[in-house]
């Protein structure tokens, strides 16, 4: 008679910690999810243009793995927009790129260009970049422009999300979505500087990036 007594108590409580974790922990698995589905009217892993086929560049661009493990299809105005030909960036950087050039309205390999152009990995790490970290934001240019892409609640140059997001973040305000070659070169001399103006080396900047650009679409 106690040990059925024990059984069920012990049944209740299992039932009642797998009702809390499911209540506690799904929405958070999904949190980051649900924000860009709000963004991109796709609810994770739906098929969107093309159709979303998973890792690759196959049929509608890269399953974007957001910091929080879930996962959204990648949207665009045109085929090939979710996705990048650049097997050099790190995995986790190219999720970084994606979901921001996404969330900013930019091509993704325009993104991945200006990333490269700036600071690229080795051996998988950004850490020799420093503290300016992947996308080499200056400690002057950063406070205007930071993102928390990751959502942790720090502001940190050097993290791939926050840098994407920022860096994106400060290419769609210097025009990129209509003009890239004209916002690299901003992007290298400032606001200021424009691809006409020639400022200092902002020209060979914006060129090699639009150059490396074409390589990395799919």
């Amino acid at each position: 008679m106690f040990l059925k007594k024990f059984n069920k108590t012990l049944t209740l409580k299992t039932t009642t910690l797998a009702l809390f974790l499911a209540f506690v922990f799904i929405p958070l698995n999904t949190g980051l999810a649900e924000e860009w589905s709000d963004l991109n009217g796709a609810t994770p892993n739906d098929p969107v243009w093309g159709g979303c086929k998973g890792p690759g560049c196959g049929g509608g661009g890269n399953l974007i793995t957001l910091p929080d493990g879930s996962q959204i299809c990648p949207t665009g105005p045109t085929p090939g927009d979710g996705c990048i030909n650049a097997p050099e960036i790190p995995q986790e950087m190219q999720d970084a790129i994606l979901a921001a050039a996404q969330q900013y309205g930019l091509d993704p390999a325009f993104l991945a260009s200006i990333q490269l152009q700036e600071c690229t990995a080795r051996d998988g790490s950004f850490e020799w970049c420093g503290e300016d970290g992947p996308f080499q934001i200056t400690p002057g240019t950063w406070p205007g422009i930071a993102v928390d892409g990751n959502g942790d609640g720090v502001l940190d140059r050097t993290n791939p999300w926050d840098a994407a997001f920022s860096a994106a973040n400060y290419l769609a305000s210097l025009g990129a979505a209509s003009d890239m070659t004209n916002a690299a070169a901003s992007y290298n001399g400032g606001s200021g500087c424009c691809y006409t103006c020639g400022c200092g080396e902002t020209v060979d900047y914006a060129n090699e990036v639009m150059s490396r650009y074409e390589g990395l679409r799919c």
